[in-house]
């Protein structure tokens, strides 16, 4: 079963002039197929984790400086298989 996800995911688009900045994502899909430890290393360690008992993963809930917020599903071995990003309304 596959957790439902209300967040709103990158446009290619919707980070342009930012590219560069040490916490900023342009893009979430290149997450999918990552590690976790991957994931921690770029952003940071999450505020949030929930075990997913159907999959022996995880759900985690990361935010950088900007406000933008990420939601990370890893499967049994760590590995991500969804990804999404919100971003602050006032950007």
């Amino acid at each position: 079963m596959t957790i439902a996800i209300g967040l709103t995911v990158l446009s290619s688009n919707s980070a342009a002039g930012q590219a560069g900045e040490a916490d900023t994502m342009p893009f979430v899909r290149p997450l999918v197929g990552s590690t976790l430890e991957q994931v921690v290393e770029m952003l940071g360690r999450p505020f949030n984790v929930i075990p997913l008992r159907e999959t022996d993963g995880k759900l985690l809930f990361f935010e950088n400086r900007h406000g933008d917020e990420y939601v990370i599903e890893t499967d049994g071995t760590n590995h991500v298989v969804q990804a999404a990003v919100k971003h602050p309304e006032n950007r």
